[in-house]
């Protein structure tokens, strides 16, 4: 009877064993890391809560995956869904209810905020902030692009939505204009004079498109019109950066563009041929392509290119300068598909002789919007040999840009952070950061711009011609405006803010 007992006992547990496997979502894994990292790097469930993943990221993915049922079931397919769902199946209906049952079994209710190790206290005397108005009063200002001109002590400001570009002076009034082109996403200087600009549009709007209408031209602002304009080129996916470099050393400047795009993208060199039209070289073929920085990496003589690319297959991009216009890639950090990053620089931050990561995260308008603890500023510190190491990491809702600099000019570099997609109803105070390097560790100061726009956009130089550097910021309104100031901002006038430094 013992005995009988016993292996009844036994055959209980191996039935609840094995009741309890066939329930354990981890089971899965393997396959959900199958097909959910093969093309970045694999999401971890707890990246975003369950309801996220169930209503919004599970049933794209799905598409991507050639299955629509699980779309159908939340609203009708529409023509962009169609762009986005593969043409056949890549997996059966049963392994892609696995990968679910992994997800929404493993990923959390909710995500838990992360505070900051210190917060930042308010800063009132190392700035002066001058609000930049719109000198037109048409429709509401919606900056897409700032940059501080040294040279001449003003700024450009790059407005959307009136299809103007202006350049405003030290006071905040305009100097000079061009218009009647879409939405600008990055303006560079080609010469001393900073009189010929290199002006990349992105394509009518900031909004998405799978059209190819973006392109890059040079405006000569020596011009009494400052209209004169040349096209370089076009047709371009979406692109957020055009950059002149001579890369192959023959004394011919190559174009660098970096084309966002949507589910084409690309990021190329361009070579100007002997009938005086471009020809690219693609160094990439994928979507996500938003930021270059020009450095020689290897202090070969040659300049190699960094590059950041998001929308998916997030990471940073080192791009080795080979000669004759042969590059070898490297990928030196990469960063979950919901991270959303937004902006990195390379600087030695610690003084060790090695480029250091400044990165930025909190892109937050795709198909996880929800503020995400992992969010924010991030610094990875150079370890030898194309290895990074994170030194620092502060939370910030939205984060969208960092500038380095030295602010209070005691010789090393601070940083001044921007938020786009922040809470700006109930912590406005996180939008504008000023991060003081106190002997290599970073001191977070608000800076008391709170709610006055919505910044997209961040320049740093001396607008004042004083010996220091300053900051210029861009306000983009329209869109998903998270809270309630839309309104307010719609009324206001206003564009931009300058931030002037004080110094101690």
């Amino acid at each position: 009877m013992m005995l009988r007992s016993a292996f009844f006992l036994l055959f209980l547990s191996i039935v609840s064993f094995l009741v309890g496997c066939k329930k354990d979502p981890a089971q899965h894994e393997a396959l959900a890391r199958q097909h959910c990292g093969g093309c970045h790097l694999f999401p971890d469930p707890n990246l975003l809560p369950n309801n996220v993943w169930e209503k919004d990221v599970l049933p794209y993915m799905a598409l991507r995956l050639g299955l629509d049922d699980d779309v159908k079931k939340i609203r009708k397919l529409n023509a962009n869904d169609l762009k986005v769902k593969a043409q056949k199946p890549l997996i059966s209906k049963e392994d892609w209810q696995k990968i679910k049952e992994y997800y929404l079994g493993l990923a959390p209710k909710r995500l838990t905020p992360l505070a900051p190790f210190q917060k930042a206290a308010l800063i009132e005397k190392q700035f002066e902030i001058r609000p930049l108005f719109s000198p037109i009063e048409q429709e509401m200002a919606n900056v897409t692009c700032v940059r501080i001109d040294e040279v001449n002590k003003g700024v450009y400001v790059a407005d959307e939505v009136n299809n103007t570009v202006w350049l405003m002076d030290a006071a905040g009034q305009p100097v000079k204009r061009f218009g009647g082109q879409p939405a600008v996403s990055d303006l560079q200087f080609l010469d001393a004079s900073h009189k010929n600009l290199l002006v990349t549009y992105i394509g009518e709007t900031v909004k998405v498109t799978y059209n190819a209408n973006g392109y890059a031209q040079t405006v000569n602002m020596g011009q009494k019109s400052a209209n004169n304009a040349s096209l370089l080129l076009t047709k371009l996916l979406r692109p957020t950066q055009t950059l002149q470099q001579d890369l192959d050393k023959d004394g011919q400047p190559e174009l660098i563009t970096c084309e966002f795009g949507v589910l084409e993208g690309r990021f190329s060199v361009w070579k100007k041929n002997a009938g005086g039209n471009y020809e690219a070289t693609v160094l990439s073929a994928t979507p996500g392509a938003m930021h270059t920085v020009v450095v020689d990496w290897n202090k070969d003589g040659l300049p190699d290119l960094m590059t950041l690319f998001a929308q998916g297959d997030e990471r940073i991009v080192l791009y080795l300068n080979k000669g004759n216009l042969n590059f070898e890639e490297k990928i030196l950090l990469r960063f979950p598909p919901v991270f959303g990053s937004s902006y990195f620089d390379v600087v030695d931050i610690n003084k060790d002789g090695r480029l250091d990561i400044l990165y930025t995260c909190g892109d937050n308008a795709d198909y996880s919007i929800l503020f995400k603890p992992y969010h924010g500023l991030y610094i990875f510190e150079n370890q030898g040999k194309e290895q990074f190491r994170q030194q620092f990491f502060y939370p910030i809702d939205g984060a969208y840009k960092v500038a380095p600099a030295d602010v209070d000019a005691d010789g090393d570099l601070d940083l001044v952070s921007i938020a786009f997609y922040d809470d700006i109803d109930t912590n406005p105070q996180t939008n504008v950061l000023y991060f003081e390097n106190q002997k290599g560790k970073f001191k977070p100061w608000s800076i008391p711009i709170g709610r006055m726009g919505r910044w997209l956009t961040l320049d740093t130089g001396d607008i004042d011609g004083d010996g220091d550097i300053d900051f210029a910021l861009g306000s983009h309104p329209l869109g998903l405006t998270p809270g309630r100031m839309r309104g307010t901002w719609a009324h206001n006038g206003l564009m931009g803010a300058y931030l002037l430094n004080l110094r101690k």
